[in-house]
């Protein structure tokens, strides 16, 4: 049994995301060990970054962020550039696929 979640889904502390199905039970040890709480509803403010039940999700992710697959660089490819100007790279730290920066 777990606490309502409005998403249908829990995260640790540890950065595991899970669903009703894949989430520990609050009277499971790692559920208090591991910090699940439901996900809540603000946590969506990062425009286009969605949660998933890594466990449920073909791919193993928790999240998925836009343009997780292509770079910043080419999605600023068509607009023009100031003549000897760099080009604009991914602004997040890390890696991309995970924001790990180890």
């Amino acid at each position: 049994m777990h606490p309502p979640s409005v998403l249908g889904l829990y995260w640790s502390i540890r950065g595991e995301v899970a669903c009703d199905d894949h989430a520990p039970d609050v009277d499971n040890q790692r559920w208090t060990t591991e910090g699940w709480e439901p996900i809540p509803i603000s946590s969506g403010r990062v425009i286009g970054t969605q949660y998933q039940c890594q466990h449920c999700a073909s791919d193993g992710r928790a999240v998925i962020r836009p343009n997780q697959h292509t770079s910043v660089t080419k999605a600023t490819d068509d607009l023009p550039h100031e003549p000897g100007a760099k080009p604009v790279g991914d602004p997040r730290p890390g890696d991309p696929a995970t924001g790990c920066s180890s």
